[in-house]
């Protein structure tokens, strides 16, 4: 049976694919492109009980992509974290523009993200080069995840080594075999195990509000069951923590 692990980690290898044959090409490939093509390709295949949304606007003048992730399961709170984009550079093999000092991109990040874990999203090629890379497949490092508090600020444009925190975004949704959770138990339990750093942070603790800063979980559950429009609102959140998109996953009652 096809698992979120598995789907995510397919995902991966499709990235690195892209982007290392992009690279030999020297053609774009930009973060947004690349995460709402995942996005698409995750809803072909994700399957009656899990159901994506997505909302997006584009954004100029920027580098990256934000974006918020929201986990929505059958009967548990919920999960919101920020999410930003950034591809390996082709010729420096760098994530360019991480810490800029001029623009505080990652300072505004994390005043954006509010009440929300934010985290840097990695698109990464064969050029990728990392203390870990021999624990998994160099393709499952085709999307790699690490909180921004732990990419030191000092690092303007550094190299994947240089992050030695970051891991293979699909072992955010894998899980022991034989449990099932629901998808925000699951990615709240994983970000604990693999950043120890955030194992008591209140952004992750159960009994928090059920609201994403000024967009609550109860309304994003009710467009996705059909039962009310909340579009408008939606497109208002995005642009109020300037945001480039907002993805649901949500994992229906059986």
């Amino acid at each position: 049976m096809t698992t979120l692990c598995s789907e995510f980690r397919r995902l991966s290898a499709w990235t690195w694919r892209r982007m290392t044959s992009a690279r030999a090409l020297d053609m774009p490939f930009n973060e947004e492109t690349i995460t709402e093509s995942l996005l698409l390709k995750l809803k072909k295949r994700a399957g009656s009980r899990l159901v994506i949304k997505a909302f997006s606007k584009h954004a100029e003048k920027k580098h990256g992509a934000d974006w918020e992730f929201v986990f929505l399961g059958a009967s548990s709170p919920g999960l919101a974290i920020r999410v930003q984009a950034k591809r390996l550079d082709y010729k420096q093999n760098k994530y360019q523009n991480l810490h800029k000092p001029r623009s505080r991109q990652w300072a505004k990040l994390i005043h954006n993200s509010g009440k929300k874990i934010p985290f840097y999203l990695f698109y990464n090629h064969d050029g990728f080069v990392h203390p870990s890379k021999a624990k998994w497949q160099d393709e499952d490092w085709g999307c790699s995840i690490v909180p921004v508090k732990l990419v030191p600020f000092k690092l303007k444009q550094p190299t994947p080594d240089l992050i030695p925190e970051m891991i293979p975004w699909h072992k955010l949704f894998c899980s022991p075999q034989g449990t099932h959770q629901n998808i925000d138990e699951l990615v709240r339990e994983n970000i604990r195990k693999s950043f120890p750093e955030f194992a008591r942070d209140e952004r992750l603790q159960l009994e928090g509000p059920r609201q994403i800063a000024d967009f609550e979980f109860w309304k994003l559950l009710k467009s996705m069951r059909g039962e009310q429009d909340y579009s408008s609102e939606v497109e208002n959140h995005l642009a109020r923590n300037k945001l480039d998109g907002l993805a649901v996953f949500w994992f229906k009652e059986e």
